[in-house]
This record gives structure tokens, C-alpha cells and sequence, in this order.
């Protein structure tokens, strides 16, 4: 009877509020978040497997970002949740049993790693979680059919051979790259009103680094680039950043070399590289293993969303609480 009266609760509750409106603090306190076939999930179960996530939200955004982004958390974990139970139902089709032994021996390795083998701290746990032992035995069946099932319905379908490593080394060279880059220094002057005089310094300050000054020394004494603290220091860059008049002067210069003055409409520039970077690329022995692991995770994610899907057409899976609506 509490059941049906939280279910049309939560169902009127939903009908009068927009998706697009709703928070967290504006759920019911509990009650039916969504059921898949005769399982129940409640915004409860909800919270509790997303907590992390909302103290990272929490920590993140603020205001009405805040807001959407847990309800978007929520919404998340609702529908993992949907997942598991999906799951199980199909589990409950099959064929396949699990043996009480596994149960047992999955408990006893939880007493062992979390509470040092004793199990009456667990037991103690659960009673101050208000969780039973029958509950506890329930889901520790249940995680064990998700393993079971993910893997018989995805793991023991990947397959990732030699020829598709190297065809995705391949197709992806430019994710194993590194471009060609430059370590540079500059010092700018700004041409203001009085364009002739920021040239004159310009000149001077390139006269007196080759003659022998510091660039650095030069740049935090005269630039006027945001970088004149640091020296004037730049670090590693890709030249193809800059426009043509820059990329043209450094092309031409020599490593270690001082350009000439290079004249903009907002001043002008001197240049130095202190080291030149070219293009490189990653072995296909450096990377084979790494493409294979991301062959790998791309067929766990096709297979595991179409099998879910299929699922979700299979069983009946019903939300009652409001949902983003769906894309056109």
C-alpha cells in the first residue's frame, strides 16, 4: 500500500514540474524515482550512489549552474542505476545460476579487506546503515550478476586484432605527435603615438644584445610585453600560432640568432629562439599498447550501449521523476 500511494505521489508530483525547472531540493524527501519491470529504485538509492559526485559538483559551480549540474548527476546515476536492474532482469531470464558458495566467498573477502576479518564490525555497519543481512546478501548477488553478465554479454565478445592496431595508428598519427615548436624569447615596444622613437629603442635594444647585454636583462628593462618579468620568456610554442610576419622571422632565424626589429601596427618586435623542437612521432611499438587498451574501451562503450538499449526495449523501464526531454 506505501508503494502505490509514493508511486502516484511522485507521478502527480512529476506531471506539474518542467525538467528544465527542476533541483535536487525540489524532490519529494523520498519516493519512486524510476522501476524497471518490478524493481523499484527510490531517489534514495539515487543520492547515495552519486554522493562523490555531487560534492564535486559542490566544490565546482555555484548558483544555478550549480543546480542543473546535480540534477544532470543525479539524472546519471539514476540511469546506471536503471542499468544494473535491466541487467538483472535479464539475468532472472537466463539460465545461468549463481552459486550460493560465490556469495559467501564474495562476504568473506569484503570482511577481509575492509574490516581486517572481522565480521561483526560488518554487521554493525549494516545495522547502523539500517541495511539487513538479507539486504546485504541481495546486493552483493546482484554486483555479482552485473560481472557475470557484462562479461559474458561484452567481454567475452572484444576483439581486437594485430591489423586493427595498426590501422588505428594509422588513421590516428596525429594523436602520437608532437609539433614542430620553438622556445622563444621576445621583446616588444609599443609604436603609441610616437612610432620613431619605439623603433629607435628597439634598435638600440638589439645593438646592445649583440654587442654582449642579456636578452632577458633587455626585455624585463624595456618590453613591454606581459612577458617582460619573466625575460620575456615565451616557452614552447608552435610558430603556425602566429601571423605571417612572425612566422616568416622565425623561420628565417638561426637558432640562438637575434631577428631584426619586426614591424607591426602595434609596435615592434624582437626575436629569439633559443631551441628549435621538430615534428616527431611515436613508434608504433612506443604506442601498440596503448591503441590496443583504446580499441579496447571503444568496443566496451558500442557494445555495452547496445546491448542496454536492447534491453531497455525489452523490459519495461519507467521514470517518475522529470527527464531532459529527449533529442529532436
Amino acid at each position: 500500500m506505501f508503494r502505490y500511494l509514493a508511486l502516484i505521489s511522485c507521478l502527480v508530483w512529476a506531471l506539474n514540474v518542467r525538467a528544465q525547472e527542476v533541483t535536487l531540493d525540489q524532490l519529494p524527501v523520498d519516493g519512486f524515482a524510476a522501476s524497471v519491470e518490478d524493481q523499484v529504485i527510490m531517489i534514495s538509492d539515487v543520492l547515495r550512489a552519486t554522493q562523490a559526485a555531487d560534492r564535486q559538483m559542490r566544490m565546482r559551480f555555484s548558483g544555478r549552474e550549480l543546480d542543473m549540474k546535480r540534477y544532470e548527476v543525479f539524472l546519471e546515476g539514476l540511469d546506471q542505476l536503471i542499468d544494473r536492474a535491466l541487467i538483472v532482469e535479464e539475468y532472472e531470464t537466463s539460465e545461468l545460476q549463481i552459486p550460493e558458495r560465490m556469495i559467501e566467498e564474495e562476504i568473506s573477502r569484503i570482511v577481509t579487506e575492509r574490516y581486517e576479518g572481522d565480521r561483526a564490525t560488518m554487521l554493525q555497519e549494516l545495522a547502523e546503515q539500517r541495511v539487513t543481512i538479507e539486504e546485504f546478501r541481495d546486493m552483493i548477488r546482484n554486483n555479482l550478476i552485473v560481472q557475470i553478465m557484462r562479461s559474458r554479454e561484452v567481454g567475452e565478445r572484444i576483439v581486437v586484432s594485430p591489423k586493427q592496431i595498426l590501422d588505428a595508428y594509422e588513421q590516428r598519427l596525429d594523436r602520437y605527435s608532437e609539433k614542430a615548436a620553438v622556445d622563444l624569447r621576445l621583446i616588444f615596444k609599443q609604436a603609441g603615438d610616437e612610432p620613431g622613437i619605439a623603433r629607435e629603442q628597439i634598435l638600440a635594444a638589439r645593438s646592445n644584445i649583440v654587442a654582449g647585454a642579456s636578452f632577458g636583462d633587455v626585455a624585463r628593462e624595456i618590453s613591454d610585453d606581459p612577458t617582460a618579468l619573466s625575460g620575456g620568456d615565451w616557452g614552447w610554442v608552435d610558430p603556425g600560432q602566429f601571423r605571417e610576419e612572425f612566422k616568416r622571422a622565425i623561420e628565417q632565424l638561426e637558432t640562438g640568432a637575434i631577428s631584426e626589429a619586426v614591424e607591426t601596427p602595434e609596435g615592434f618586435y624582437l626575436l629569439k629562439i633559443e631551441d628549435r623542437r621538430e615534428t616527431t612521432t611515436k613508434s608504433f611499438e612506443e604506442v601498440r599498447d596503448l591503441i590496443a587498451g583504446e580499441l579496447r574501451a571503444e568496443q566496451i562503450d558500442d557494445l555495452s550501449r547496445s546491448w542496454l538499449n536492447r534491453l531497455r526495449g525489452k523490459f519495461s523501464v519507467i521514470y517518475h521523476i522529470p527527464t531532459p526531454p529527449a533529442a529532436p
